[in-house]
């Protein structure tokens, strides 16, 4: 039995913070101990290494910040420009910025999971798994139509993923049921996405 973890709209619709904790929080809860993101930078290692480096960048960053936002740059756009401007750490895409913010996450919260990153390089609503990492959809797609996947469930679920999975009514705060359900149905693969 596979599962796809959706993680709940409430979350989904904030900011990659709030998103990035939910979604690292419940996949703690089903006891991962490694996962994957898509990143416009695709090194790990890089990645990891200037996200370590931030609390020397703190109180230039903090002032660089204020400036762009006073320039009329969105949040995201204003920290990307000031990341940059102080240590070439660009965070213009939506996936790094996501990036960071798993890893934020992860050292708040000092959850025991190993962040990995690819390259991300095709459309995220792209049915193509040729490529060498494909989209979320393209995987949710490959999983329903595999004759060895029994069955695909989607919590909470909505219109849009109930073609492709079967939508269980588990409240979107509630974790804790997500992972009695999980443990309940021997759910042995999850995604967590939106």
């Amino acid at each position: 039995v596979d599962l796809i973890v959706e993680l709940p709209f409430i979350y989904a619709v904030e900011n990659a913070d709030i998103f990035a904790e939910r979604a690292i929080e419940i996949l703690t809860k089903l006891n991962v101990k490694d996962f994957c993101f898509g990143s416009e930078s695709g090194d790990t290692q890089e990645f990891i290494q200037k996200y370590n480096e931030k609390e020397f960048l703190a109180p230039r960053l903090d002032e660089v910040l204020r400036v762009y936002l006073k320039q009329g740059f969105s949040y995201p756009a204003a920290k990307s420009k000031a990341l940059y401007d102080i240590h070439e750490f660009y965070l213009e895409t939506p996936n790094d910025i996501l990036g960071y913010a798993y890893l934020k996450a992860i050292e708040k919260h000092g959850y025991q999971i190993t962040p990995h990153i690819y390259k991300r390089e095709n459309n995220e609503s792209s049915f193509d798994l040729t490529s060498i990492y494909p989209s979320a959809k393209a995987i949710r797609n490959a999983l329903k139509e595999n004759k060895d996947v029994s069955e695909i469930f989607a919590l909470p679920g909505n219109g849009g993923i109930a073609s492709d999975a079967t939508c269980v009514n588990i409240g979107a705060k509630d974790i804790d049921k997500i992972v009695e359900f999980a443990v309940a149905n021997s759910i042995d693969y999850a995604v967590v996405a939106p």
